[in-house]
């Protein structure tokens, strides 16, 4: 009896996840928790470089144990992925000739990192063993960042001139600010808002109930940084899971198709508008309760620099304007020349998009806010094609899980979720990242990893 319960311990060991690959991916939830901080010279360049050859090289063999244990060399998407890639490389050199600083290249680095993680969830026998250590290092990190940046925020109220750190949090144009700006902490938000959802749908008591607080407290901050772009995307996510919960609730009961499909839509629309209505109430609420305890203590400029934090217009006219002037521009500048709308001007170059606010502003955008045109811009027609490509193959099989009102709830989510992350690239850079990855796309790319899981293979 002993030796079979030590060989059944021995065989569950070997199936699981090893440690180093569960260490590993809580290192790389780190450092895309203060990815912010190392953007502002944090590490000099020689400490850059050995973190992105130890990480990346860890990643990297990773990857090939995932390549190796999983036979993605039989999936069509891994090709397309190696050959996107060699084309970004090539790309790349016909601008800037070879050298070896590509090798150290933050964009190649990012990239390793998210596909670790996307080929990780796909090809171990228990992906949570990467989800669970990966979501909940994550969560921790940007939790601590975001409550010192709103007590950070808060006791610039107290000064005679309010302070403008960006970085710990400030009040700026009615909106909280932290970790550089209002929109890359509302993008880290929304990033562990979806993970938290995932966390609270598959965790136990404790799990829930932290999770839970995890959510309102990300609700709150996002409110308060007042991002349309995350509010939008994460209302569409969870308007979309709600509208699959009917679905699968009317099929269960055995309802018509037509009774199925007009509640799951009244749902969504119900949910959406509900869900994007309730982000404005945290700026009341935290006027409101900073303005109570101003009254009590008597502090008089506190009530005067309440004037900073307001509810910015939920329709913006002016953004949408600058929007709309970037993205002709950006067309102009894409389609200038056969070179540039074929290949583009590569993943390495400063070109910005000049001349973007003209009769508005002097000065250029940085991108093309948004997340086709700016590839289009950075890697052409070709590079498009590509990633489009694989968006088609990984969307496939995440809408099959979708409308599959057998699947687990949380696995539907995960499909919502990647939908709502495709959404944030309409105005942003979104999903698909140069220089900065600012979250989101940790969350796709799990997801997707989730949703191209050999499903065969895993009831075996």
């Amino acid at each position: 009896m002993r030796w079979r319960k030590s060989q059944k311990t021995r065989v569950e060991l070997k199936d699981g996840t090893p440690k180093i690959i569960t260490v590993h991916v809580c290192v790389i939830a780190l450092i895309y928790a203060v990815e912010v901080l190392l953007t502002k010279d944090l590490l000099s360049d020689s400490m850059e470089k050995i973190m992105h050859v130890l990480v990346g090289g860890i990643s990297g063999c990773v990857i090939l144990r995932a390549v190796w244990k999983g036979h993605l060399l039989r999936k069509n998407d891994f090709w397309i992925c190696i050959s996107f890639f060699l084309y970004i490389f090539g790309v790349t050199v016909l601008y800037n000739g070879f050298s070896y600083h590509l090798l150290y290249s933050k964009f190649y680095f990012h990239w390793i990192n998210v596909l670790c993680l996307f080929f990780a969830v796909r090809a171990e026998e228990k992906p949570d063993d990467v989800l669970r250590p990966f979501s909940l290092t994550y969560v921790l990190a940007i939790l601590l960042q975001e409550i010192v940046i709103l007590i950070h925020a808060t006791c610039t109220l107290t000064e005679e001139i309010p302070g403008s750190d960006r970085m710990w949090g400030c009040f700026r144009v009615g909106r909280l600010c932290g970790m550089s700006n209002a929109n890359t902490m509302s993008f880290h938000c929304m990033t562990v808002s979806l993970f938290s959802i995932v966390g609270w749908m598959k965790g136990k008591r404790k799990a829930r109930i932290f999770y839970g607080m995890v959510l309102f407290f990300q609700w709150f901050l996002m409110g308060m940084a007042n991002c349309r772009t995350t509010i939008y995307s994460l209302t569409f996510a969870i308007a979309l899971f709600a509208m699959a919960l009917v679905r699968k609730g009317l099929t269960e009961k055995g309802k018509k198709a037509a009774l199925v499909w007009s509640a799951g839509i009244l749902s969504f629309i119900v949910t959406f508008f509900l869900m994007a209505g309730s982000f404005m109430l945290p700026t009341l609420i935290y006027r409101g309760g900073v303005t109570c305890v101003a009254k009590m203590t008597q502090n008089q400029r506190v009530l005067d620099n309440l004037s900073l934090v307001y509810e910015r217009n939920v329709t913006d006219i002016d953004t949408l304007l600058d929007r709309k002037q970037v993205w002709n521009r950006s067309l102009e500048l894409i389609f200038k020349n056969p070179r540039r709308a074929l290949l583009g001007i590569s993943v390495h170059s400063t070109e910005k998009v000049n001349d973007a606010y003209e009769g508005r502003y002097d000065i250029p955008a940085t991108f093309a806010h948004n997340s086709l045109l700016e590839i289009i811009r950075r890697l052409g027609l070709i590079g498009l094609c590509f990633w489009l490509t694989l968006l088609c193959l990984w969307g496939k099989r995440a809408l099959s899980i979708y409308f599959d009102v057998k699947k687990e709830k949380w696995l539907v989510f995960l499909a919502a979720g990647g939908a709502g992350a495709l959404l944030t690239g309409v105005t942003e850079m979104g999903p698909f990242f140069f220089k900065v990855v600012i979250a989101i796309p940790l969350f796709l790319f799990i997801c997707c990893g989730y949703c191209m899981r050999d499903e065969y293979r895993e009831k075996n």
